[in-house]
């Protein structure tokens, strides 16, 4: 006989590669985009936003947390079916643990973050419907980041997107190091959990990049009066243990 169980997924390295979906605009004056780094070791590293030209340094004391802040001019993700230059590269000297929350008054939500060994390139999205009511318009929406030049990627939507994609129609995007894509549904309350994402033939297996998947601001459970942010890093298919 035989049977089928899931790996063990690592979580801690020293080279990560992340995005910061789009929070709700407009909400509050507390909006921050931070890390928390935590480390068995003694550590030193650098966060940057390489095509942005941001960057700083940092320094990990062992099992305690030490917190980064980005801008949100330089991090967050603002545009719909555009490629962006938005992502954040994290490296350091011995291996880590890291967190990312997208912070906001009232609206706000946290991710687990993979080291690149960690990342594929065939993903299936896990979001979140969003909300059309009181005059918001606030998305369901996934994030792609790259980790390599000359990335190719197929998307095969779920629901027609924010940019015209239709639903079960594939469209390719090529991405070099550092470049991110975002992408909302075209209803907000409709939900873009199901679509495909995956690495083409041409960019192969060697090309990780990451994905994140949630809403601008929903309600969980649903009629719930206040919404909230929802953003989550997901596991490529290869780890769901099928």
């Amino acid at each position: 006989l035989s049977a089928h169980a899931q790996g063990t997924i690592p979580t801690v390295g020293k080279n990560f590669w992340l995005g910061f979906l789009n929070n709700q605009d407009g909400v509050g004056s507390a909006r921050e985009l931070r890390l928390f780094i935590t480390g068995s070791n003694a550590s030193t590293g650098t966060v940057s936003v390489p095509l942005q030209g941001w960057s700083t340094t940092f320094s990990v004391t062992p099992n305690n947390t030490t917190t980064v802040t980005i801008p949100n001019t330089v991090a967050e993700h603002f545009t719909d079916d555009v490629i962006d230059t938005r992502g954040v590269h994290v490296t350091t000297t011995d291996t880590v643990s890291l967190f990312a929350i997208n912070f906001a008054n009232y609206t706000a939500d946290a991710s687990k973050i993979l080291p690149v060994q960690s990342l594929g390139t065939d993903y299936i999205v896990s979001a979140y419907g969003g909300l059309s009511a009181g005059g918001s318009i606030l998305e369901s929406e996934f994030l792609i980041v790259a980790t390599e030049d000359n990335t190719q990627i197929e998307i095969i939507p779920s629901i027609m997107t924010g940019g015209g994609h239709a639903a079960g129609v594939p469209y390719i995007i090529n991405l070099d190091e550092g470049e991110s894509y975002q992408v909302y549904s075209d209803v907000a309350t409709q939900d873009i959990s199901g679509t495909i994402v995956k690495a083409t033939a041409q960019s192969g297996d060697c090309r990780p990049f990451a994905v994140f998947g949630g809403s601008q601001c929903t309600n969980i459970p649903a009629g719930c009066t206040a919404c909230d942010h929802i953003f989550d890093q997901l596991y490529p298919v290869d780890f769901w243990g099928l």
